[in-house]
């Protein structure tokens, strides 16, 4: 919906985002914390100097690898309890599919996780393709600690979803909601 003018960060997101904010999925940096995760990110790099991605909207990666306090914030937690950790589970919108290898890589358990969860959600497994390949929570888990994870794109249509379609999107996940722990 915007940002309000008194805003103390009113003016860096409006030279962002100028004035459009209908597709806006970045933080206030201008940063797609999607792409923040030492997963590819150099090689993402290069693909937004080609596509000629820059800090606003989306897609965005910002200028090192979890320089976003939001990104650090969860990587260092995640760092700290790496040992109690069986799986992650991170859920985006848009797409009803699952995302569960990286870069060729599938820990353990991954295969069959996902399929568990394919049939909880009726959603799809997928490979990730694009931009999307990079830079993202479930990559870099998989890539530095070879941990089970996967990212669960919720919902259908077109970013951001509306709100109306909330409890329909719960229900299809609310059973992985409640399993997904005991499913390692």
């Amino acid at each position: 919906h915007g940002i309000e003018a008194q805003n103390p960060l009113y003016a860096r997101v409006m030279k962002y985002s100028n004035g459009d904010f209908s597709k806006w999925n970045s933080n206030a940096r201008g940063v797609d914390l999607n792409h923040n995760y030492d997963a590819g990110f150099y090689e993402y790099k290069t693909l937004e100097k080609e596509q000629k991605i820059t800090q606003g909207a989306t897609k965005y990666s910002g200028e090192a690898p979890e320089s976003e306090p939001e990104v650090s914030a969860l990587t260092s937690f995640i760092r700290y309890n790496i040992e109690e950790l069986c799986g992650v589970l991170t859920l985006h919108s848009q797409g009803e599919e699952i995302y569960y290898k990286s870069a060729g890589m599938c820990p353990q358990k991954s295969e069959f996780v996902s399929k568990q969860i394919a049939k909880m959600t009726s959603y799809k497994l997928s490979d990730t393709q694009g931009t999307a390949s990079y830079g993202g929570l479930t990559d870099s888990l998989i890539q530095k600690y070879n941990l089970p994870s996967f990212t669960i794109e919720c919902g259908l249509g077109e970013n951001p979803l509306p709100p109306s379609l909330s409890s329909d999107i719960y229900l299809r996940l609310r059973e992985l909601l409640f399993t997904f722990p005991i499913l390692f």
